[in-house]
C-alpha cells in the first residue's frame, strides 16, 4: 500500500540553514520549502506551525552566527541587493503573496 507523504528529501540530508524569522506566514512557508529539500532549519525565533515537522528532535533556536548559510523570506517585489559575506537563500523569490498564503494554508492542514 502506498502512503502519501509531503514529498521531498529526508530531513537532514542537505545540511542546516539559519532561517531569519520575520513574518509568521512567510517564514513558515520558507522553512517548509527548505525542509522539503532535506534541510534542517535553525530558527532565529520559534515558529509554532513548524513544530509538527520536528522529527526526533526540536529545531534549534539561536542567534545568527558569522559562518551560517542564511535563508530570508524576500519575495521578488521586495528583492534587494545587499553586500553580505554570507551565502543567502531566497526560496520565496518566485512566489506571489497569494501563492505564499496558499502554501501556508496547505501547511496548516498537514
Amino acid at each position: 500500500a502506498k502512503i502519501k507523504g509531503m514529498g521531498g528529501l529526508p530531513l537532514g540530508t542537505s545540511g542546516e540553514v539559519f532561517v531569519r524569522v520575520n513574518d509568521e506566514k512567510t517564514s513558515t512557508a520558507m522553512a517548509f520549502l527548505l525542509i522539503k529539500r532535506g534541510i534542517i532549519p535553525i530558527l532565529s525565533k520559534e515558529v509554532k506551525l513548524l513544530k509538527k515537522f520536528e522529527i526526533g528532535a526540536a529545531f534549534e533556536i539561536r542567534e545568527e552566527r558569522e559562518n551560517d548559510v542564511v535563508a530570508v523570506d524576500e519575495v521578488f517585489e521586495e528583492l534587494t541587493v545587499k553586500k553580505e559575506n554570507k551565502f543567502t537563500l531566497k526560496p520565496l523569490v518566485g512566489f506571489s503573496d497569494e501563492e505564499i498564503e496558499e502554501l501556508y494554508e496547505k501547511i496548516e492542514l498537514l
